[in-house]
Order: C-alpha cells, then structure tokens, then sequence
C-alpha cells in the first residue's frame, strides 16, 4: 500500500470517529434534557415542593363555567386546573350596575419545605351574586384578566353539582 492510500484511510477513521463523538454528544444532550423535563414534572410526596408555584396567566387564559340567572341571581359554577392538589381555589364576586366581575384566585396550603405532588388538579368554584339580568361578566385569575367562557345551564340543572361537558 502506497502513503496516499494510508492518509485516505487514516482521514477516513478520523471523520468517522469525529462523527461517532457528535452522535454520543448529541444523545448524551437529549437525555439530559428529557431527564430534567421528567424530574420537573413528576415529583413525588416524599420529595419538598418548590412552592408557591407560579400560575402562568394571560388575557388568553379560558376558564369556562355553567352560568345561570335565577331569582335575581347570577350563578356562575366552574373549573380551574391548578398545578397541585395543595392549592386552594377561593372565587367571590363583584358587581358595579351594570358589570360584574368574577374574582378566582389559587394560593397554596403548604408552608416552605412542607411536601406535595405537583399533579395538576381540577378546582371547582361557585359564586351567587345579585346583578342586573343583562350585566356583563368578566373574570379574573390571581388578579389577570381571563377569558371567562359561560355555557348557559340547563332550566333544571343544579349547579353545586354540574359537570361541563366539553369537545376538544
């Protein structure tokens, strides 16, 4: 064998090994990456939480509930995801002549370095509030405007027991 078809060769063993180092980087990155996404997320009782945990909301945030208008009443009933079962939903309203303001706030029942698992769960809220029949309602969360969706109750339907069933 001649030196030129020695450094083709030897180039060739150098390529494929540069190679064969990105390949275990990369691999080595993604499962890094996965293995922080699969800890930030599955956390177990054994383990403290990081709480308060923020509650990401904006103006495009949808929360819906089942509204009804009885006796003078508004009756809004409805659900909001919260990141723990350790959080509180605590829902009052407001009413000016001719708005209504529908406030839900989530705070949390754990004290630091106390533990929970950080699965989210479905809060239910209920308020009652006398208002005009034709007033507005808007909604807020920890303090931001939401998008506050209402579905119409049915004549019969009671809403300390309601079920919201929605297609996606």
């Amino acid at each position: 064998m001649d030196k030129r078809s020695t450094l083709i060769i030897a180039a060739v063993i150098v390529v494929a090994l540069i190679g064969l180092g990105l390949v275990a980087y990369q691999s080595s990155v993604l499962n890094t990456e996965r293995d922080a996404e699969i800890a930030s997320t599955t956390r177990w009782m054994n383990q403290p939480a990081e709480l308060p945990l923020d509650v990401v909301v904006t103006q495009k945030t949808v929360v819906t509930a089942k509204h009804a208008y009885k006796g003078g009443e508004h009756i809004i009933a409805g659900e909001v995801p919260m990141p723990t079962p350790c959080h509180i939903l605590e829902a009052t309203a407001t009413t000016t002549e001719d708005k209504m303001l529908v406030l839900v706030s989530l705070t949390t029942s754990v004290k630091t370095g106390e533990m929970c698992a950080q699965v989210i769960t479905t809060g239910r809220f209920k308020v009652d509030i006398a208002a005009n029949k034709n007033a507005k309602i808007e909604g807020t969360l920890n303090g931001q405007e939401i998008t506050l969706s209402l579905i119409e109750a049915g004549a019969n339907e009671n809403l300390d027991d309601f079920e919201l069933y929605l297609k996606g």
